[in-house]
């Protein structure tokens, strides 16, 4: 897990950090998050939080947090951001431009559903990974519901691997603008 870390070299180490450290007298490798820095130059410590690799942070039996106190040539400083957050993260409201055969349209999310017609278990507004996505139809130069000839809303229903997030230029010169 912890090779797939991009070390950030240039950057400090401060509070709020993630790094990887490795302890010498118990050859111990783990990741965790800064919550403390003491110590002068030549000793300086870093007491951190040990985090799983979901970024979760690890008890013991008695609900305390599993804290080190490692010394700063031990640690190295990595970007977390390039490896573990999520990339595409779909929340209610976003805008969204679909791609598939050739067709580009635009939506806005509005809801989330499971594949077998049941009910979502999905209560954060977030997606989980196995919903499929409804959005509503919108035109991308002013941003107003599509119709159809029944003056009902168009509505599609997709999956995650055939959309990508958009953000809206609303202040552009040309008027908005959908990037």
């Amino acid at each position: 897990m912890l090779s797939r870390f991009k070390i950030l070299y240039d950057v400090p180490i401060d509070v709020g950090s993630y790094i990887k450290y490795k302890e010498q007298v118990p050859r111990r490798v783990g990741f965790g998050e800064v919550v403390g820095i003491y110590g002068n130059n030549i000793n300086k410590r870093y007491e951190i939080i040990n985090l799983d690799k979901r970024l979760r942070c690890i008890v013991d039996m008695n609900h305390n947090y599993k804290r080190r106190s490692i010394h700063s040539k031990y640690c190295k400083h990595v970007d977390i951001r390039s490896t573990i957050l999520q990339k595409k993260h779909f929340e209610i409201g976003d805008v969204v431009c679909h791609k598939r055969f050739g067709l580009k349209k635009y939506g806005v999310i509005i809801s989330f559903h499971h594949p077998d017609e049941i009910f979502s278990e999905n209560i954060t507004g977030e997606h989980n990974g196995t919903d499929l996505i409804d959005c509503v139809e919108i035109e991308p130069r002013c941003l107003v519901r599509v119709r159809d000839k029944d003056n009902e809303v168009v509505r599609f229903t997709c999956k995650k691997k055939h959309l990508k997030l958009c953000e809206v230029d609303m202040w552009s010169e040309k008027g908005v603008i959908i990037k």
